[in-house]
């Protein structure tokens, strides 16, 4: 078991994040806990390629290393080099098989989560020094990030730090929403009529509205949906031409955003924007919009709750009320590409007085 006056030959530390961009926006808290207490330490993340701009201007952090999430040989051993034994302490805040060989190869000295205890979890239990298991139910993902803490004596600071733009582009002269309506899953989705009816409400407010969506086909067909519908000079597509810390800065002026389960929505809640998430099958105890200025250390969110629930300035709405809701599954047919009834059953009306309440 690691002890907190242990840390004190600890100076180079890594954080294994590889997980999907809105994943590793919820590590944020961990590594500012520790710098705050010990701010001469380096720390470092290991993360996938293309899947860490959320760490950008992050100044807790010296460097992130990507790597692919299926590393050709070569990659890998580059990647060896690069970190065998280069650190003082690792710390995997991922259960999984590799994350913890990562970890292995990193440092004399582990940390990490493990999913259970079995004997297919022994070698990792015996790898670290300390390990806490993981609830994937019950537990928010920022505070099962945090119990990492525990035995280094560290105080947690539940405070998601979002990425900051180097390069800041101009804002619009008015208030202005912004409309995030494209997920990277299906079972994520909502309809696009329901975004063009929200949308239209938005602009009855005399709000200028800013649809984003990434660099994607998907993501610029639903944006240019809406755009075609209710053209006007109110309404501009922002969709694949801004970067990820670049819309931060936006969101930082904007009255509202509105979004579905994913990482522009979590970005925008940390950022302390008004915020509303639309929500189906997926498991708010867990993966909700962690609010700004949350200081407890219990769960922001109930399981289910209508019309819908707040925390700071999030408010989360979750799909029309089914028995099944919500079923923590990917969509209605069990895989990402699925539809999710919940979703795609969700009347407008209630997410304008959603709105409306937040407004």
């Amino acid at each position: 078991m690691i002890m907190s006056e242990y840390f004190d030959n600890i100076h180079k530390i890594l954080i294994i994040a590889t997980r999907q961009i809105g994943d590793v926006l919820l590590v944020t808290p961990l590594i500012h806990s520790i710098k705050k207490v010990h701010p001469d330490c380096i720390i470092d993340v290991l993360g996938y390629e293309n899947k860490c701009q959320m760490l950008e201007g992050n100044q807790d952090i010296r460097r992130v290393i990507q790597i692919s999430e299926k590393p050709r040989f070569k990659e890998f051993t580059d990647l060896v080099k690069r970190i065998f034994h280069q650190y003082d302490l690792s710390i995997t805040t991922l259960a999984g098989d590799k994350p913890h060989f990562y970890a292995w190869l990193a440092a004399k000295k582990r940390m990490g989560l493990i999913d259970k205890i079995s004997w297919h979890t022994a070698w990792k239990r015996r790898s670290c020094q300390y390990w806490t298991l993981l609830d994937n139910v019950n537990t928010h993902t920022v505070l099962q990030n945090l119990k990492l803490l525990e035995p280094l004596n560290i105080p947690a600071i539940p405070s998601v730090i979002p990425p900051k733009a180097i390069d800041k582009p101009s804002l619009p002269k008015s208030r202005f929403a912004i409309v995030h309506p494209s997920p990277m899953w299906t079972y994520k989705e909502w309809t696009v009529a329901g975004w063009q009816a929200v949308v239209a409400h938005l602009l009855s407010k005399d709000l200028l509205v800013i649809l984003t969506g990434a660099n994607t086909e998907k993501d610029k067909k639903i944006c240019s949906q809406i755009n075609k519908q209710l053209a006007c000079g109110k309404l501009i597509n922002l969709a694949g031409r801004t970067h990820i810390s670049e819309l931060g800065y936006y969101l930082q002026s904007a009255e509202f955003f509105i979004g579905p389960d994913t990482s522009i929505t979590h970005m925008a809640a940390a950022i302390g924007c008004k915020t509303l998430a639309l929500f189906g099958p997926s498991n708010v105890v867990k993966w909700g919009p962690f609010p700004a200025n949350y200081l407890t250390l219990e769960n922001p969110y109930v399981k289910k709750a209508f019309p819908w629930q707040q925390k700071n300035n999030v408010v989360i709405i979750q799909g029309k009320d089914k028995p099944c809701l919500p079923c923590y599954e990917e969509g209605c047919d069990k895989h990402k590409q699925s539809q999710s009834d919940c979703l795609k059953e969700l009347d407008p009306a209630d997410v304008i007085r959603a709105i409306d309440f937040m407004l």
